[in-house]
């Protein structure tokens, strides 16, 4: 993909996101014979770890901040939203690549997400998961897939409430003022029922999949979009000037994944909150000041096209270890005794497990995502001039 038709900043932070992603799922159920590192080494693996599961709630606000400036670009211009063209050009995105794994897994078996029993109950899984609905119906059987009904949730849902804002406040004030207010009430209403509910559940396993409980991340993202367009000089004055203050307060807000997991009540309540104000403070900083001299490099430049293929490289990472069995096991066995070093070994199974996933979303990309954007350009074109950075 060109970079000059996309943000190189915003690429590098997906390429970021993906990659601690990637490096959560290195572990011995993506790799056999995966040594168990301890001491100083183990402890820092563990704690890269343990973050890489927060790449999600980064992608939520990215998301958020992306899918809000269609919108409200739209609804600045036409004062309307055209509902259908939005969510069939958002599907022309996701479908394609999202639908041909549904097929891939369910035709070789390669995961449990279809449980064995009678034709009827093997048709309604397949349902629920064509219908975005397995993290309410399937809880725990489809690796990354639940993040996606989120999303998908979530963008079935903005336009509704974009507009209905627009429609109490918008025709008086067409800079939308009631928007950050209202979203922000929303976020702290979902917030208060994550407490309420960690306290009336003994068990939260798996309950971070449920949309309701995760639209507070994806709806700052659109606060974040709605000040960057409407206070943008502001914004870049005010992380300029309190740069090494945000930035400790976003590190803070972010250490505690590195110890805490997603099932457990502090994270599930106070944790995602605290998330959520961290990767909104870093978005902040890459939205208004990029990654300074850093963007030059070729590592930013890699990650940059990392970045460009994440979507893919989400979506089919997670169950390559087992649709490629027959090569990917011996290959990751064979690599286990390389060295007698467990350092040297992990690195190496990581590496050729991180850069399969790569390969594979990029050749996502280039021979599904790619064709379907070019006919979604050709026969859904936006229709307006999107102002979104």
């Amino acid at each position: 993909m060109k970079m000059n038709k996309r943000v190189l900043s915003l690429d590098i932070l997906r390429g970021i996101c993906i990659m601690i992603v990637l490096i959560h799922h290195v572990s011995i159920d993506s790799i056999p014979n995966i040594p168990e590192l301890t001491g100083v080494s183990g402890f820092i693996f563990w704690k890269i770890r343990g973050l890489g599961w927060s790449g999600v709630d980064l992608f939520f606000v990215l998301s958020g901040f992306l899918i809000g400036g269609l919108l409200l670009s739209e609804l600045e211009q036409f004062k309307k939203i055209n509902i259908k063209r939005f969510l069939l050009r958002r599907g022309l995105k996701i479908w394609p690549s999202y639908y041909l794994l549904i097929v891939v897994l369910a035709l070789f078996g390669a995961t449990n997400w279809i449980r064995e029993g009678d034709f009827s109950e093997q048709l309604t899984q397949v349902i629920v998961h064509v219908l975005y609905l397995q993290n309410y119906f399937d809880i725990g059987t489809n690796g990354p897939t639940w993040s996606l009904t989120i999303e998908e949730h979530f963008y079935t849902i903005l336009p509704f409430l974009i507009l209905a804002i627009y429609h109490f406040s918008g025709k008086v004030n067409k800079n939308l003022k009631a928007l950050p207010i209202v979203m922000s009430i929303i976020i702290i209403m979902i917030i208060a029922n994550r407490f309420i509910h960690s306290y009336n559940v003994d068990d939260l396993k798996n309950h971070f999949m449920l949309s309701h409980f995760r639209f507070d991340s994806l709806l700052a993202g659109v606060v974040i979009q709605y000040f960057y367009r409407n206070n943008k000089e502001k914004m870049k004055t005010l992380l300029a000037k309190h740069q090494l203050t945000l930035f400790s307060l976003a590190f803070l807000c972010v250490i505690p994944s590195m110890f805490w997991g997603r099932n457990t009540p502090f994270m599930f309540t106070l944790g995602f909150a605290l998330l959520t104000l961290g990767y909104g403070l870093i978005l902040s900083r890459v939205i208004c000041h990029g990654f300074g001299s850093f963007e030059s490099t070729y590592a930013a430049k890699a990650l940059a096209h990392i970045g460009c293929w994440s979507y893919n490289i989400y979506l089919w990472h997670f169950f390559l270890p087992k649709l490629f069995k027959p090569f990917y096991e011996p290959i990751q066995i064979a690599i286990s005794n390389i060295s007698t070093l467990p350092e040297i070994v992990l690195l190496i199974q990581a590496a050729f497990y991180i850069g399969l996933s790569i390969l594979v979303g990029y050749l996502a990309t280039v021979i599904i995502e790619k064709p379907f954007l070019k006919l979604r350009s050709r026969y859904v074109p936006q229709g307006f001039k999107p102002n979104v950075i």
